[in-house]
Parts: C-alpha cells; structure tokens; sequence
C-alpha cells in the first residue's frame, strides 16, 4: 500500500522578505524571501523562508546551531519543483494542513550528498515536534518558524550509492530529491529521538517528558521508554553477542541499548504497527540473521532480530569504536524508506511506515 508524489504543477505563491526579487531567482539574489506551498487539495500546507545569504541575521540561535554548512546557494528549479512534490505528497498521506507553518530553508553549496529537516519537540505539551503540532492544528506559532529544512549541493547533483536491489527506474542512480525531501519531513514531523547526556553522573537518558514517538520505543528486552529512563549501553569486548551475554547485562530500570553500530536492538512499536504486524511477530536483521545451505532459517533471537516493532537504528558509531552517537531515528526494515541504510531504498513508504 504506497501512494505516489503527484506531478509537479505550478502552485507557488511567492512572497518577498527585506527586499523585492523576482520570481525567477538569480544567483546575486541576497534577500530572504518566502514561498507558500499548496498540498494536494490545493490549500495552503507550508511557507518556506529561503535564505540564500550568508547574512543570516533572521535566523534563531536554536536553527542556527543545526546548519553545519558555510556557503549558502541560490534555490534551483529542481529544488523548487522537488519541495513542491513533497508537499504534496505528505499532505496526501497525512492530511491538509491545518495552519500554514513556516519553515526555514538552507541551501548549501557543499556537495555532501545530503538534505535534512528537524523542528523543535513540544513535549511538555504532550503534542510532538511545532511541525507537527502546526500541520494538524494542535498549536498555532503564527510567524514563529517551527523548523529547518537543508538541502546541500550533492542531493542534487551527486550520485547515491547504489546496490543490486536498487529499483525505480525514474531515481536510477541517483537521489531522487523528492523522495529524500518526503524522508526528512517526516523526521520533522517528529520521526526524532532526543537523548540528554549528564556529564557528572556520565549518563545517558530520556527528557521527562517524552514524544509521541519516543514513547512508542522499546528497548533490547522489550521495555517501553519513559520519561527521564537512564540507558544501560552494553558493550561486547569481544564484540560478539550471544543471547545469554545480553540477558546477563539487563537492567529492568533502564533503557537497555547494544554498543553494536545501528544494530542496537531497539524497536517501535505502537497500536497501529501491532495491527499491522502483529504482537508477537519477529522481524529480522538481514545482515545478521543465520541461516543454511537452502537459505532456511536456522536461529531468531534478540541477538538478530526484534519482536512486535519495527527495527530501529539505536546508535552509530565511529571507525575509532569510541565515538558514537544515539540514532534511534530511522526505521531499519530492509532497504525501507525511512532508514538510514547506505543503499538504494524505496522511494516511497513501505506499509509498516504508513502504519508507524
């Protein structure tokens, strides 16, 4: 059950911040401006404030401090018609917008091959990420921006990596902008888990308040996450993981994660995913599950594999095997949209996505 990004048509509507511009933009363009677009009814979904400056007066300390990026470039047709087709397209799975929120877009001239999107959490609210609470009406910020988007130079113009699943012959190898703009969307609309650090007790842990997605969580053992639960990382000197090893380190009080790179054993799970997929359905890791000479199962455990979730990306770590960072942001089935997998994915959600 997918459904496909409409075509593009031409239904901006542009309006000019500090200084007049025309509507087609030119590289000596230095002005802030905004450019309203329409969802797939026709009705305004989002307002998108283009910086193409490097004067980024306008900007708040918190976006600020997400753009890692130096040199701003000017917006492009596709990156233009390729905003336009993921507006569409997530209004369409998710609904007309019930305000007009407005975001911040940052396009950078470095070819890093990356696009990124993110909002703020109102968690003491209870109602998820501003993006989210804006689009299904929950809050109104007005003029206040409710998140950033980035788009680099490389997502447009760079390959991807590609492998012998690759498909979709109208992405072939290389990003299909669009698709990457609709996977970061849906980080903002709050597809992000944030982890607090405590440098005295050198600890790890959950904010007391949690987010809708947060709160749908689970750990290695099956736990559910809370707010302010403290993470119990369990490291393998050997770096191997038996099913007796992991159960020997449980701490039922905390939210256990394996030091193992994107393989954790965390997982998501929520009304509609158990509906989906059932309570107590394993889902597998396709790099670690064992199986014989015929490709038949031989093993399952918590060592490979997950039960009543979704698979999810717990942490990423370092070549140097001591820096890392707690992902838990991306959905890992295999070569599924919203992962963060370093091969040619879907373009569009897969069913267990649409139910998450």
């Amino acid at each position: 059950m997918t459904s496909t990004p409409k075509a593009a048509g031409p239904i901006l509507r542009t309006s000019v911040i500090a200084a007049a511009v025309a509507l087609a933009m030119s590289p000596c363009i230095n002005a802030a401006y905004d450019i309203t677009f329409d969802g797939i009814d026709g009705s305004p979904y989002a307002t998108v404030r283009v910086f193409e400056s490097q004067d980024r007066d306008d900007l708040s300390e918190d976006y600020l401090e997400l753009i890692e990026f130096n040199e701003i470039r000017s917006l492009t047709q596709t990156d233009r018609t390729s905003l336009e087709t993921a507006f569409q397209y997530v209004s369409d799975l998710l609904g007309p917008s019930k305000n007009t929120p407005l975001l911040y877009l940052l396009l950078s001239s470095e070819a890093t091959n990356n696009a990124s999107a993110g909002s703020e959490s109102e968690n003491t609210d209870g109602l998820g990420s501003q993006f989210f609470a804006s689009v299904t009406g929950l809050k109104n910020f007005g003029d206040e921006a409710v998140g950033v988007v980035t788009i680099d130079k490389g997502s447009v113009d760079a390959g991807f990596s590609v492998s012998p699943l690759s498909v979709l012959p109208q992405s072939g190898p290389h990003m299909y902008l669009p698709s990457a703009l609709i996977h970061e969307l849906i980080h903002a609309y709050g597809m992000l888990a944030g982890v607090g650090y405590d440098e005295e007790q050198d600890q790890y842990g959950f904010g007391e308040e949690l987010t809708p997605y947060e709160a749908g969580l689970r750990d290695v053992f099956g736990n559910r996450a809370t707010g302010s639960k403290e993470f119990n990382i369990i490291r393998s000197e050997s770096e191997v993981f038996t099913e007796e090893f992991i159960k020997s380190q449980e701490k039922p009080d905390q939210f256990n994660i394996l030091f193992r790179d994107s393989k954790g054993g965390v997982s998501f799970a929520g009304d509609r995913v158990n509906e989906l997929i059932g309570k107590d359905v394993r889902i597998y890791d396709a790099d670690t599950l064992i199986v014989d000479a015929d490709g038949r199962l031989v093993k399952g455990d918590m060592t490979n594999s997950v039960v009543g979730g979704i698979p999810i990306n717990g942490l990423e770590i370092a070549g140097n095997k001591i820096d890392f960072d707690f992902e838990m942001s991306h959905l890992e089935l295999q070569n599924s949209f919203l992962s963060h997998q370093n091969w040619r994915n879907w373009s569009t959600p897969m069913e267990a996505e649409m139910a998450f």
